[in-house]
């Protein structure tokens, strides 16, 4: 009986995160004495939100996260969360590593409801993207407001207590620039389609309209694609159902083997 493949578990967290927001998962999962699990720094994020080089486009950011992990030799189950699941997307149409799964959790990369005929929906956010740069750029102390009442809720940011408001505010700026380099992304029907690894989509059923149609769209969109529902979930899946993501994440570890194109 063959010996399996050493594995690396990849998990990209989103945008207002740092890479410690996986350990609750983490910490509840049953992984293989030989797997390793890496959990990359976003640009602009945690310990590097003071960096002086910021990626221009989503396929920069990726490339970054990317070259933080060495995965030489192993075969990836690559997870992605919010934007960090748009950056999982472009780590995987870029083909750097040998993917047994890609999972794509609360997925954010709007542009791809130009595809499925929703194009009134991602103008709509590209438009709330816009007013974000602009009020960051103009320093608006409350800019990030409208993105975070676009990701979790109209009325999230007024129901907040201020402790947790101005924790936000310091992150304006990479919130903005995160946002942009996502709703710039252009996709094409070809690229989605040609990505051939199994893949689950997942999203909370408590989330927005918005975030379930790109889950929706995804799943229809990437051939190997499965759409999985988190029960009583909304966008902040993560802090609120670590059962729940680390009981996807298993199903997914402990099903067939490493896919080979």
């Amino acid at each position: 009986m063959s010996r399996a493949r050493e594995r690396a578990l990849v998990l990209v967290h989103g945008s207002l995160g740092r890479p410690k927001v996986w350990s609750p998962v983490v910490e509840r999962l049953h992984l293989r004495p030989s797997d390793t699990v890496a959990t990359p720094t976003s640009p602009g994020w945690g310990d590097r939100s003071g960096d002086a080089w910021a990626p221009k486009t989503l396929r920069d950011a990726a490339d970054d996260i990317a070259g933080q992990v060495d995965a030489q030799g192993r075969s990836v189950v690559l997870v992605g969360y919010s934007v960090g699941a748009a950056h999982a997307l472009e780590i995987a149409l870029a083909q750097r590593w040998e993917l047994e799964h890609l999972v794509l959790i609360e997925p954010n990369p709007i542009p791809v409801l130009y595809l499925t005929g929703q194009g009134e929906l991602a103008d709509a956010h590209t438009a709330v993207s816009e007013a974000l740069r602009s009020a960051a750029a103009a320093g608006e102390p409350d800019a990030i407001a409208v993105g975070v009442d676009r990701v979790s809720g109209k009325g999230t940011w007024d129901t907040m207590p201020e402790r947790a408001r101005t924790t936000l505010r310091t992150m304006t700026q990479s919130f903005a620039a995160d946002s942009q380099r996502t709703v710039c992304r252009r996709y094409e029907l070809a690229e989605l389609q040609a990505i051939r690894v199994p893949t689950v989509v997942a999203y909370g059923s408590a989330t927005t309209v918005e975030l379930r149609s790109i889950s929706e769209a995804l799943a229809k969109l990437v051939p190997a694609a499965t759409l999985h529902t988190i029960e009583g979930a909304d966008h902040n899946v993560l802090l609120s159902h670590p059962d729940g993501v680390a009981a996807l994440l298993q199903r997914v570890l402990d099903g067939p083997g490493t896919h080979r194109p």
